[in-house]
């Protein structure tokens, strides 16, 4: 609440200060995904980038994808929350930010390292270990030019299962005693 409450206040500040470029912002250049790269670009390890790579521009599937990653967030984060685990809620919600967003360039997967904290806390340090040393090596980048067939499909986006993953593993709930 705290944090949407700001978020509106800058924004009403910011359409005050500057009325023309606030409707130019959140009437077109919000919604042109052309200018900030293409959505089927490798490095857009998004469940947006998975779809454009098969070649599905159709939003109502990414809406479907989108709502059915919200629901798992909903629910495991909610778990984490009732279990006082507010770094497992934090990661989850940061691995969801990752997932839904139309463009997750992987930069962006820096908020990946809150789980591997949890990983570390939760007694998974060589996981935590073993995905990070992935999420730093280029292996999607050996897709660039072609990321069609099975091992395009499965290694142009391991970002994006490794993001997967978390979300549906990364203990919550279940701190050791």
């Amino acid at each position: 609440a705290v944090a949407s409450a700001v978020t509106a206040a800058a924004t009403a500040l910011a359409a005050r200060a500057a009325p023309d470029a606030s409707r130019f912002y959140w009437t077109e250049a919000l919604w042109d995904t052309n200018r900030v790269g293409r959505l089927d670009y490798v490095s857009n390890q998004s469940l947006q980038g998975i779809l454009a790579r098969l070649g599905v521009a159709d939003r109502p599937v990414w809406a479907v994808a989108v709502l059915l990653t919200l629901c798992v967030w909903a629910f495991r984060t909610r778990r984490a929350v009732v279990a006082g685990e507010w770094t497992t809620a934090f990661a989850l919600t940061a691995l969801t930010a990752c997932l839904v967003s139309p463009i997750t360039w992987v930069h962006h997967l820096v908020w990946l390292l809150p789980s591997f904290a949890v990983l570390v806390r939760t007694g998974h340090p060589r996981i935590a270990g073993a995905l990070y040393a992935v999420l730093c090596t280029s292996v999607v980048w050996l897709w660039f030019d072609d990321a069609s067939g099975v091992d395009g499909f499965l290694g142009g986006n391991t970002y994006t299962w490794i993001t997967l993953g978390l979300l549906l593993w990364l203990p919550a709930g279940q701190l050791p005693a």
